[in-house]
């Protein structure tokens, strides 16, 4: 793990104070691409006890506030412990919760898109996009860690093992090995519809 970390970000326009630094977004390159760095886990956490149900929608203090720019407005609960991310470039729009493959057609290192193309190879994929990056911009994918990343319906159960499906970002359930990016902690659209919480290990 990069030994790097950020200190929490803010929007105050927004009224999201919890949300972190790893969420900003820039048409310039304000770090070196490939740069990792380690989100604690008392950052990644929602603060809401994994008793919580999935999926509550957080009122009051706590509205818009959520542990994951998928969507903030719930609360996903299995999100926690120590985060690895890496800059990286948008060759093109990434969406929240898009798996991201390197594009090596770009003409420089780091550059990413929607991975395409079903059980590909780790070393092809770069992480899961935690927030949206427009096309042509710069922005942190979480390549370590718990993160809530799109699937197809065939992921029923916590503990299956996950890998591209082929649909653009998409996971399934046919992970194995050199292929599979981590596991399931939950079926599709337990929390949210069409996603799920899981624990990616991408080298």
């Amino acid at each position: 793990m990069a030994g790097n970390q950020f200190s929490t970000g803010g929007d105050v326009a927004d009224g999201v104070v919890s949300q972190s630094a790893f969420s900003t977004t820039s048409t310039t390159e304000d770090y070196a691409l490939g740069t990792t760095m380690l989100q604690l886990a008392d950052e990644v956490d929602s603060g809401l006890s994994q008793a919580t149900v999935a999926g509550t929608i957080l009122t009051g203090d706590e509205a818009g506030k959520g542990n994951s720019g998928v969507d903030r407005t719930k609360n996903f609960a299995l999100l926690g412990g120590d985060r690895e991310w890496v800059y990286v470039y948008a060759k093109t729009a990434i969406t929240a919760g898009d798996l991201c493959e390197w594009d090596f057609d770009h003409g420089i290192a780091y550059a990413v898109d929607r991975a395409t193309t079903a059980d590909q190879i780790l070393q092809t994929l770069a992480g899961v996009a935690d927030n949206d990056i427009a096309i042509g911009s710069y922005g942190w994918i979480v390549k370590k860690g718990t993160c809530v990343v799109q699937c197809n319906a065939d992921v029923t159960a916590a503990g299956e093992p996950l890998a591209s499906s082929g649909a653009d970002g998409m996971v399934d359930d046919d992970g194995a090995a050199g292929t599979a990016i981590g596991v399931a902690l939950e079926g599709e659209g337990i929390t949210l519809d069409t996603f799920v919480q899981a624990y990616i290990n991408i080298p």
